[in-house]
């Protein structure tokens, strides 16, 4: 049976309310958020569905992807279950954005939703709001080490270079953090590392977080 309101419906009605795009702007921050809300509960929020709820929605989604999406087919009571995962893992370890992101798609989403009847209070949505005001201190502090690789990955690596590993947009996620050194792991889970990195951005490397930009350092081979 699909939701009315759907959770597409919630969040358009939440961005007609809160966001007013105007000609010159007409792709605001806010809007761009949700919509990346909307998109990542496509793209994973049925993993947390119970069989019989996933088989019937995999039913449906192969019929028609688009309109019959996760977002076009549950209600927006799912929206809370899954602001922490968009906020604590996929933003911060998969896109590394800014405070913004926590604001928009945190606080004042839920408490309109709430407001509404749409969800109900109890530990779920008091978990959501506490997981988005973790992610606005977390986020600016991913966002400043994005900034803070970015200049020491352009810069030239100086001494003897015994193996360069150049990776050109493959995401890595740091495994290990020491003073002034970063360690990262692959796709493929092989260990990369350490890069010197100035002390201030060890000091704000979390393990498990992901950087997907390009990155290039010299590495020693084994046994050398």
């Amino acid at each position: 049976m699909v939701a009315k309101p759907s959770i597409g419906d919630a969040l358009a009605e939440f961005l007609a309310e809160r966001d007013k795009p105007t000609k010159a702007r007409p792709f605001t921050v806010k809007r761009s958020i949700v919509e990346l809300l909307e998109s990542y509960m496509d793209s994973y929020a049925y993993e947390s569905l119970p069989k019989d709820e996933k088989e019937m929605w995999r039913r449906r989604w192969e019929k028609d992807e688009e309109a019959n999406s996760f977002s076009r087919t549950f209600g927006p009571h799912r929206i809370p279950e899954h602001v922490g995962t968009f906020l604590g893992w996929f933003i911060i370890r998969k896109v590394l954005g800014g405070r913004e992101i926590s604001e928009a798609a945190g606080p004042e989403m839920l408490g309109l939703l709430e407001a509404k009847g749409y969800v109900k209070p109890g530990r779920g949505l008091d978990d959501a709001k506490e997981i988005a005001r973790d992610a606005a201190d977390e986020l600016p502090r991913a966002e400043k080490l994005t900034s803070m690789l970015y200049d020491v990955t352009k810069k030239r690596i100086t001494g003897q270079i015994l193996e360069d590993r150049d990776l050109d947009a493959e995401p890595v996620t740091i495994s290990k953090v020491e003073p002034g050194r970063l360690w990262f792991t692959d796709f493929d889970d092989e260990e990369i590392g350490p890069l010197a990195v100035p002390p201030a951005a060890s000091e704000l490397a979390r393990v498990g977080w992901r950087y997907q930009r390009h990155i290039s350092f010299a590495r020693r081979r084994r046994g050398i």
